[in-house]
C-alpha cells in the first residue's frame, strides 16, 4: 500500500459511543492524533494506521461500543435494516429458505434475528459484548470472537456484513478471507457509509478513528475487487446513505479509472479547512451576539468543536441521552429539553436527517436562528 498523506489533526476526540462520563471507558484516551490519505494503490480515502491507534482499537472493540446508529428495531435503526434486508432478498437470497448465512460484525443482532426468522441457518460474529442485551432480547447466540474464526469454518451460501468493512485496517485480506468461507456459488453482501456527500463537501463529520476506510461508490467497488473478489454490483441504498455491495470469489482486473476520485480526494484537506472555519466563525459570531446555542446531532461535530464550546447537545435517540461525548463535559439533552428551555440558536449537524429533525423541533424554535450542517460547507 503507498499512501498520500492529505490532513492531519493532533486531538481528534475519541469516538467510541456516547460514555456515562466525560472520559472514554478503560482508560481508553479522550482524544488521539488522526490522520488522513489517499491510498493509491486501490485509490480510497483512508486512515492511516499506527501501533497507538491499533492498541486503542483493540481495547474498544473488546469492550464493545454503540458508535453510530444501532441497528435496532426502533425508528432510526429500523429503516438501515429494512433497506439491507431488501438488498439482501433481490440479490444474494433470491427467495431461498434454508440457506447457511454468516453475519460478520451483527453489533446488536438484528439483522441475524430476521434472517434467523426467515427460515435461514444463520452463524453471528461480533467481538463486542456491549449489545449482550440485545442478544438476549432477540434470542440468538453469537460467537463473541473475531473473524476469521475456527468456530466458524463455513463454507457458507451468504456472508454478509454491515458497516464492518470501513473498520478493518487490513481490509483486502479481510474480504479474501470472506471469499475463502464461501461455499461453491456462494455471495457477499456487505453495506458500508456511503461517504460521497462528505467527501465531496469536506464535512469532518465522517472522520473516526474506528474507521480506517471512507468511500465513494466507484472506491468500494475498487476495494471489493482487492479483495479478490469480482463485483457484481455496488448501489446506493434508497432510504439512508449507504452503499450495498455484492460480490462472488473470483479475482477480477480493476474496473474503472481512478483519476476523477483522487481529484476529489485531493480537494477534501482544502474543504475540511473551509468546513472548520465557518464552523469557527459561527462560534465566533455566536458569542458576540450573546445568543444561547444548541447543537443536533453534535457527534457529527466533534472534528471541528473547539474543547471550550458554550453550547448544549442534543439527540433524540434514548441511548444516548444523559450521557457524554468525550471530552466534552456537556450532557447529551432529548428533544424534550429544548421545548422546556429553548435555545436562541440551534445547529442541525446530520446529513441524513437534517429535514426530519428540523421539522420535529420547529414549535420550539420558531423564534430561534437554525442552521442545518449544508450550510458550513
Amino acid at each position: 500500500m503507498t499512501y498520500r498523506s492529505l490532513l492531519r489533526i493532533p486531538d481528534l476526540p475519541c469516538h467510541f459511543g456516547p460514555m456515562p462520563t466525560s472520559d472514554n471507558f478503560a482508560g481508553l484516551p479522550n482524544t488521539l492524533p488522526f490522520e488522513l490519505a489517499i491510498d493509491t494503490s486501490i485509490g480510497i480515502l483512508r486512515q492511516v494506521p499506527s501501533d497507538e491507534l491499533r492498541l486503542v482499537l483493540e481495547r474498544a472493540y473488546q469492550h464493545g461500543n454503540v458508535l453510530g446508529t444501532p441497528l435496532i428495531d426502533d425508528e432510526f435503526g429500523a429503516a438501515y435494516v429494512e433497506d439491507f434486508l431488501e438488498f439482501l432478498e433481490r440479490s444474494a437470497i433470491k427467495g431461498r429458505r434454508g440457506l447457511r448465512i454468516l453475519e460478520v460484525g451483527a453489533g446488536a443482532g438484528f439483522i441475524s434475528h430476521k434472517l434467523r426468522q426467515a427460515g435461514h441457518e444463520v452463524t453471528s460474529i461480533e467481538p463486542g459484548s456491549a449489545y449482550r442485551p440485545y442478544w438476549e432480547r432477540y434470542g440468538i447466540d453469537v460467537l463473541n470472537t473475531f473473524f476469521p474464526t475456527p468456530e466458524a469454518p463455513g463454507p457458507y451460501d451468504v456472508i454478509v456484513s454491515y458497516a464492518v468493512i470501513e473498520h478493518i485496517e487490513d481490509a483486502p485480506a479481510f474480504l479474501k478471507a470472506m471469499g475463502d468461507h464461501l461455499a461453491p456459488g456462494g455471495v457477499i453482501a456487505a453495506a458500508v457509509p456511503n461517504d460521497s456527500e462528505e467527501i465531496v463537501s469536506g464535512d469532518p463529520g465522517m472522520l473516526v478513528h474506528e474507521h480506517y476506510f471512507y468511500f465513494l461508490p466507484s472506491a468500494f467497488r475498487r476495494l471489493l475487487e482487492a479483495g479478490g473478489l469480482t463485483v457484481h454490483s455496488v448501489e446506493e441504498a434508497k432510504r439512508t446513505r449507504v452503499l450495498f455491495g455484492l460480490a462472488t470469489a473470483g479475482e477480477a482486473d480493476q474496473s474503472d479509472d481512478m483519476e476523477g476520485d483522487l481529484q476529489i480526494y485531493e480537494a477534501y484537506a482544502r474543504r475540511f479547512t473551509a468546513f472548520r472555519d465557518a464552523v469557527r466563525g459561527a462560534l465566533d459570531e455566536n458569542i458576540r451576539s450573546g445568543r444561547s446555542l444548541a447543537i443536533y446531532c453534535p457527534a457529527r461535530a466533534l472534528a471541528v468543536l473547539p474543547a471550550d464550546v458554550n453550547a448544549r447537545f442534543l439527540d433524540d435517540a434514548d441511548y444516548n441521552k444523559g450521557k457524554y461525548y468525550p471530552p466534552f463535559p456537556i450532557v447529551i439533552q432529548g428533544r424534550e429539553a429544548l421545548s422546556e428551555e429553548p435555545a436562541d440558536e440551534v445547529w442541525i449537524m446530520s446529513r441524513s436527517f437534517a429535514d426530519v429533525i428540523a421539522k420535529r423541533i420547529e414549535p420550539a424554535t420558531r423564534q430561534a436562528l437554525v442552521r442545518k450542517i449544508g450550510e458550513f460547507s
